[in-house]
């Protein structure tokens, strides 16, 4: 199960996934595939969250914005 966001972009941290099929799905040499790449080799059930679930916090800036949006 993988949840997509309100914009309809796939986030695969949000999800939940059987650890065996995860493991077949990684390539032989799995360092610095991206997660999205997996998703491809996985059958999953897509599942729309929204809000502060999907919160997208990658940099100092989008931390604050973050922080500000959940405690104004």
């Amino acid at each position: 199960m993988v949840g997509r966001d309100g914009d309809g972009r796939l986030q695969p941290l949000l999800a939940a996934y059987r650890t065996a099929a995860l493991v077949r799905a990684l390539p032989a040499e799995p360092a610095g595939t991206p997660l999205m790449r997996l998703l491809d080799a996985l059958r999953t059930e897509v599942v729309a969250v929204g809000g502060e679930a999907t919160l997208d916090v990658d940099t100092p800036d989008d931390l604050a914005r973050a922080r500000h949006r959940l405690d104004p």
